[in-house]
């Protein structure tokens, strides 16, 4: 062989190994999905790649669109992996979704299915969009995979659970194993309700390392296992320590649990302005909040208590003492993550209009006529009579006077029952929540009359 043909086998060779390399350096299962509209336009829209596609622990199909029209439509999400093979083997979700703009994220990860098993995020066969029934309504959207938001600067997040749960938003996972958890006997929970964040967790956790190379920070403990419907946990000791500093010490009895735990927001209201966030979302979890000094280079979380129910945690987020720029981030995607999720449906509000209604200006001067509450009733039972109240400004101790009618010098007894303002689900299969007034309370206490809630008795 003449040089010069040595040298063109010779450069041609070398570039056959190059590209040989370079083939074998790409990993394995490279997201071909990752920042990439998957399908747009008028719904219903669909995704069917020739193969299916991959999608990273981190990633997130966000959903954005509009609504046209004046009423709500019911949404749903249909993703198929390689081994769906019915519905009880998809991710299935319904969202009630308003007029207007809307954008719905749904994290990649530990993703359910109907049967139990979670959905494969490496092997996504198909994504469906459609409207669950025909409303007569347009609705644009496009789905999209993104990158979940990532905490700022030095800040990190930790979400306890399985390693299979929805992951939130710029945290990492720690699961059983995790040699982060330096002690106790740790299992995973997960509960149907609330946010990801809060809704799963790790019961047992004794002691947990987590490192952080600054010389001071904050950090923020969610502390709270919300529970189920047929369970809510009851510890009535905990105690926990972050780097030696207290910030939960809760010893109650039997009767304070009741009141503290059981009850709590028993008594709140909820306002015209009030959503699924401000009424609910920002209550749950049990946030505690510290600035600490690092010791060797790591935050150290201690947890105690009367039996494995105390030892709970669902997530720790980490960032710079004295600042609170991560925290915000993170309660603002809860916030949009409760908005999006329980939407208040506004056409349920007000007051039924055959019930009889006082209007009184903010001094308690009643306006306008008397109004005729008539019934009748047989001897030794009684009758319920309905009515309104409405107010200009708060009266924060009304003056409350019953004249109870009588008979041959007899006078009967009256007891008034207040509604409290809630927003609620009417029933279990509901993706909205209602304004509504059906919970009677005997006890009036201030503050009574509010200028933007109508009571009813």
């Amino acid at each position: 062989m003449s040089g010069k043909l040595k040298r063109l086998w010779n450069f041609a060779l070398g570039f056959f190994l190059i590209i040989v390399v370079a083939a074998i350096a790409l990993p394995l299962g490279t997201d071909p999905a990752a920042g990439r509209d998957l399908s747009n336009g008028h719904l219903p829209l669909r995704f069917e790649p020739r193969e299916p596609i991959s999608l990273l622990a981190d990633d997130v199909i966000s959903i954005t669109g509009r609504v046209e029209g004046h009423a709500p439509v019911l949404v749903v999400l249909r993703i198929d992996d390689r081994h769906s093979k019915s519905y009880a083997d998809r991710y299935n979700e319904e969202r009630t979704l308003l007029p207007g703009p809307f954008q719905w994220s749904v994290p990649a990860s530990g993703l359910p299915t109907p049967s139990g098993r979670k959905l494969d995020r490496s092997d996504v066969l198909r994504v469906f969009l459609f409207l669950g029934r025909d409303s007569g309504q347009s609705l644009t959207a496009s789905i999209a995979v993104a990158q979940a938001q990532r905490l700022p600067g030095s800040a990190r997040g930790f979400a306890l659970g399985a390693a299979d749960a929805p992951l939130p938003p710029g945290f990492e996972r720690i699961a059983p194993g995790d040699p982060r958890i330096e002690a106790g006997k740790v299992f995973a929970v997960r509960r149907p309700q609330p946010d990801p964040l809060v809704a799963n967790g790790l019961r047992g956790v004794e002691r947990l390392r987590l490192p952080w190379a600054e010389p001071r920070a904050r950090v923020t403990l969610w502390t709270e296992d919300p529970g189920e419907w047929e369970l809510l946990p009851h510890p009535l000791e905990r105690r926990i320590l972050v780097n030696g500093v207290a910030v939960l010490n809760v010893r109650r009895t039997a009767k304070t649990w009741i009141a503290e735990r059981y009850l709590a927001g028993a008594n709140i209201e909820h306002g015209r302005d009030d959503d699924a966030w401000t009424a609910y979302g920002r209550r749950r979890g049990e946030p505690v909040t510290v600035d600490v000094d690092a010791l060797d280079g790591a935050i150290v979380v201690e947890l105690a208590g009367d039996g494995a129910a105390a030892l709970f945690l669902s997530g720790v987020l980490i960032e710079p003492a004295g600042s609170n720029v991560a925290l915000n981030i993170v309660e603002t995607e809860r916030a949009r993550w409760y908005r999006s999720a329980w939407p208040v449906l506004e056409s349920a509000a007000g007051t039924d209009a055959q019930i009889p209604l006082i209007r009184i200006a903010g001094s308690g001067v009643k306006v306008g006529p008397t109004l005729p509450l008539t019934a009748a009733s047989a001897p030794d039972t009684g009758v319920r009579l309905r009515f309104a109240v409405e107010s200009d400004q708060d009266v924060l101790m009304p003056t409350i006077a019953i004249e109870p009618p009588g008979r041959d010098g007899q006078f009967g007894t009256a007891k008034i029952w207040a509604a409290r303002q809630r927003l609620q689900r009417r029933h279990a299969s509901d993706t909205w929540l209602e304004r509504g007034n059906d919970m009677l309370v005997g006890e009036l206490r201030a503050p009574y009359l509010r200028y933007d809630r109508t009571r009813s008795s």
